[in-house]
This record gives structure tokens, sequence and C-alpha cells, in this order.
């Protein structure tokens, strides 16, 4: 076959150094690459300039102007063209090739704490926590074993809470026993625990663990309690995996049933005093307590506990994120063939479904389309199985705001002013083991347009660092990379991004400022919101000090204006006062 171009990138900078893939058939690779020729207007790619493999030729655009034809060329053929235009004022969009920082056995979550340290967990149980220098070199590392003999060591979220003092660190924790009855059917008699839990480590070598919730739902097979993330109130919102494919139970996904608080964001009222996390379930027949998760279809959690449903009807929602306008967002990955029936009422089922991952906006009170036939005895719409390309029906079900290819599991907010702030705002969504996602958000943040990134890391979860970086949590590699962003529009002191982004208002905390082309600590000055922070330290591509105090009462996303080298940059609406 005569070489043909599928689609392409219709425009790029006209600075060059955009990555781009043509996608198409009758592309050659291995031995024969060399004899395929791109032809860029008048340029032509050829040998170690063009990646080719099954389908598709990537490689970096040279600069130019206006619009030209672009032909792959190959032994049967020249493909018929395809326009791209360069376009001005805007520059290319690129990352360096992930670089392997740190090994570290299987793991699956990673955040960054208030000591500017990267932790990241495992599903041994392990968490390492790893100091960087400014080039994100990895200086030192401290491993925090204190879950790892656990049975329910399994950890699937990590997080750290806004609103903890100063200089007391803790690392808030969701960990769970997967496998627990070995996967598959459960013979009868057996005890399923409710084994998922979230734990607060503290001390000085975080060697003391304290059940924060307790009796949280975890199938019989790989899905359980997942991400963690804080709103701007303090309350813990917790990503928590369903038993079932579609609702219905099924041998290949460990026979168990959905439970009160499976397939679900649960909020829990931490800042309540007294919090109750102990959860328990009632056998509503008999008013006895029934804490085997083989009978959790049938089960009411007991009274007290102030561990609540917020959103309803998510499969396996790996990772959430909540955003700097205050919205929260997640990837719920999809049912597969032969894994389970749809529900279709609290009595009826149809064929197992197979249908892509979501990109939802997740509110408070609404349905996603997961069944859940406990929490269906009170509310009959969650016993209805939703695709997800149905429409949204008010009061009823929530589409999502895309689909995506399977699996796809780690997110992140992308903050950094980088590339002149063409990614700023949007969410990035990892691909296991695949392309990094770029979920462009229009500014209600109630639709999106979606592409990839170049150079993309290939882990299972995705954090962006200070310096606009980000950094890939690789399950199957077993190991941490880091891809800087390549960006040509930094000229002279270029301030990008803020670690963290929200803090108390008393101030006090430390923070981190990525950028370029910084100066030396005597010629710099930071202010948050008009008020001048206390500086510690300045490098070339970091700024350190400590957050002044809110004294003015200013809210929202407030501006960060850095005076350095005799050159000014600013960070807009890059830091929130809580």
């Amino acid at each position: 076959l005569k070489p043909f171009i599928n689609n392409m990138p219709s425009n790029g900078s006209s600075l060059g150094g955009d990555v781009v893939t043509i996608k198409g058939v009758a592309f050659f690779e291995g031995d024969i690459a060399s004899e395929v020729k791109v032809y860029w207007g008048n340029t032509i790619l050829t040998g170690s300039a063009l990646t080719i493999k099954q389908g598709a030729i990537s490689f970096t655009t040279p600069s130019g102007s206006g619009t030209i034809p672009v032909t792959v060329e190959t032994p049967n053929g020249v493909s018929l063209p395809v326009n791209f235009t360069y376009l001005t004022g805007i520059v290319p969009i690129n990352f360096t090739t992930p670089q392997v920082v740190a090994n570290m056995a299987e793991p699956t979550q990673g955040t960054w704490g208030p000591d500017g340290r990267l932790y990241v967990g495992s599903v041994t149980g392990e968490i390492k926590a790893y100091t960087f220098d400014d080039n994100y070199n990895t200086i030192a590392t401290q491993t925090i074993g204190t879950i790892a003999g656990l049975s329910n060591n399994n950890i699937l979220g990590i997080a750290f809470n806004p609103y903890d003092a100063i200089g007391q660190p803790k690392i808030y924790i969701s960990h769970s026993q997967l496998f627990a009855n070995g996967g598959g059917d459960i013979p009868a008699g057996s005890f399923a625990p409710y084994s998922g839990q979230v734990s607060v480590l503290t001390g000085p070598n975080f060697s003391t663990i304290t059940p924060l919730i307790t009796g949280l739902p975890v199938s019989n097979y790989d899905h359980g309690v997942n991400s963690l993330t804080f709103d701007d109130a303090g309350n813990l919102l917790i990503a928590v995996a369903g038993s079932t494919n579609a609702g219905i139970p099924s041998t290949k996904l460990g026979s168990l049933t959905e439970s009160p608080f499976s397939s679900a964001i649960l909020k829990a009222t931490i800042t309540k005093p007294n919090f109750n996390g102990s959860i328990g379930y009632i056998d509503p027949a008999t008013g006895q307590t029934n804490n085997n998760a083989i009978f959790g279809g049938n089960v009411n959690v007991q009274p007290g506990v102030d561990v609540s449903v917020y959103a309803s009807g998510f499969r396996n929602p790996f990772d959430i994120v909540w955003t700097t306008k205050g919205l929260l967002y997640g990837l719920d990955n999809g049912p597969n063939t032969k894994f389970g029936a749809a529900s279709t009422s609290a009595t009826t089922q149809g064929p197992d479904p197979d249908n892509p991952d979501e990109l939802n906006l997740i509110v408070e009170g609404l349905y996603y389309g997961h069944p859940n036939r406990n929490r269906g005895r009170s509310s009959a719409i969650q016993n209805v199985y939703y695709e997800p390309n149905t429409a949204s029906i008010q009061d009823v079900y929530k589409s999502p705001l895309t689909t995506i290819d399977s699996s796809t599991n780690g997110i992140d907010e992308y903050r950094a002013t980088t590339f002149n702030s063409q990614l700023r705002g949007n969410l990035l969504g990892q691909k296991f083991n695949g392309i990094l996602y770029d979920f462009a958000l229009s500014p209600d943040g109630m639709q999106v347009a979606t592409s990839t990134l170049p150079n993309n890391p290939t882990g299972l979860d995705i954090v962006t660092g200070p310096g606009g970086a980000l950094i890939s949590v690789d399950y199957q590699d077993n190991y941490i990379t880091v891809s800087k962003p390549i960006d040509a529009a930094a000229v002279g002191v270029t301030a990008y991004d803020i670690f963290p982004w929200r803090s108390p208002a008393a101030g006090g905390g430390s923070f981190i400022i990525g950028g370029v082309n910084f100066g030396s600590l005597t010629d710099t000055t930071v202010k948050i919101g008009g008020q001048t922070a206390i500086l510690t330290a300045v490098s070339p591509t970091r700024i350190k000090g400590i957050l002044p105090a809110n004294s003015t009462g200013a809210t929202g996303l407030l501006d960060i204006a850095i005076l350095s080298a005799g050159q000014t940059s600013v960070v807009p609406q890059g830091f929130k006062y809580l």
C-alpha cells in the first residue's frame, strides 16, 4: 500500500520544537525505517529525525511560517498531503525525556509534603520520602515502613492536610487488603473483611500510626480504597472502588456485592469535634452487627459515623484532584467484558458492558452510572447502569466530561505558567504504561478538549512538581521519573508556580517557587497578595521561604510578585489563603 495519513496536528509554533505524531497506515518500521521520508514543506526529515512505530511517525518540527504541505514517502509511494500551519505568538509545548530519579518497589501514588519532599506509597506498605535538589537529582531518601507489617498494607492513596499544624507533618494514607479471599469465588461460611482504612502517621520518623477511618469496603480483587484529597474546608475526600464490573457480583472480580460505602467518593468531616470514623454495619432484618462483607449488599451503616457518600456511581476511581477553582475531578476505570453483568434494576440485569474510562467533574450528591444495589434500596436510580455515552439526566445520572482509553489512572492539575500558560489550569491524566492526556477545561470547568503531551511518562500516577515538572510514579517498572519543561518563552527572570498553592491564613509554613533565571537571596523579594514573605534560599531555579500571615484578610486566588536580579515576574492568581 501507499502510505496514508489519517490525522496529525494542524498547527504549531513558528519557533518549531513541537513534537508531532503523524498517525496513519502503511508506514515502515524496523530495518527499513531508513527508507521513510517526511516532506515537511521544503524540508525532508529522515533517519534518526523520525521515530517510526506501527501506524505512527513522530518527530520535532523545525521552525517555519505560513501553511505548508506534509507528505510521507515509502518505497511504495507518497501519501496525499495534509496541511500544517505555523502560528506566531505561541511557544511549543515540550518536556525532556523522562529521567529515572529513584527506584522503588511497586509504587502507586505520590504527593508533595509540607517539607518540600515527595512522598510515594506502595503496594508493599512502604512509603518513601524523596529529597531532590533544584535539578531533581535525588539527594536523600527516607523509608517509612510503619504499616508494612499489617495485613491491610496495600497503599493506594496518600495526602497531606493543608490545615495541619506547621512543623508537625502528618501523612494520611489509605490502605487495604487486596485479594483478601484470594480472588474468585468465596467458599460458603467464609469471612470477608472490610479491610479498607485511612490512617495518620505521625512522629519524628512517622512511626506512630493512628487509625482515622476503619471498616471501608474492599473488593476481593485489586480494587480498594484509592486516592485521598482535601477540600478547602479541611474535609477529607476518599475515592473508594466498587466490587463489581457493573453492579452484579462475578467470580472474575472476587464475588463480593456492592456495600453502603463502595463505588463512591466519600466525605469524612474530620474537622468535627470527636470525629467518629469507626465504621460498622448492621443487618436491618435482625438489628445485629454484621461486619462480614459477603453480606454487604443488605446491611446498613451503624449510626453516628461521620463518613458519608459525597458522590456515587464509580467503578474504580483511582485518583481524584481538588483544583484551584474549588472543583473536584476524577478518573474512573470503565467495565470490561467477562467481568460481570450490568444491573438494570433491583432484580434484572443485562450483558457484560465493555466501555472506556471516564473523566468526571464530581459534584456532591450526583450519581455517575455504576450501580450499587445496596444504596438502590433507598435510591432506585442506583440500581441502573448507564453507558458513558448517555446524556446526563437531571436528578438521575451525570455523564462524564469525556471518555479515554483504559486504563487511565493518575490525575493532577497543571498550575505552572510555562509555555506562556498554555497548559495552566489543565488536568493531566496518566494512561497506565501509555500516553499522558492533556485535558483543557473551559473557563467554567464544565467542558473539556482532549489532547496528549509529547515525551510523556508512562507510569500509573502523575504528579506535577515545582518548576512545571512532571513526576511519574511507575508501578510496572518500579521507579520514579521526572520530565522538565523545555520552555522557549522563558526570557529573563520567570516564575512558574508555588508549592503549596494553599495554606491557612496564619502563615508560617514553608513554600517553594519554581522558575528560571532567579538572582540571589540578597536581590530577591517575594510578595504574596501584596504581603512580603521571608526568604530562606534562592538559586537560579528555586526561591524558598516562609509564608506571611494573611493580615489583610484577602480572599480568593492571589498574585505572587517576584523581584529578582532587577527583574519582575508575576504568577497571577497562584496562591490561596484558607
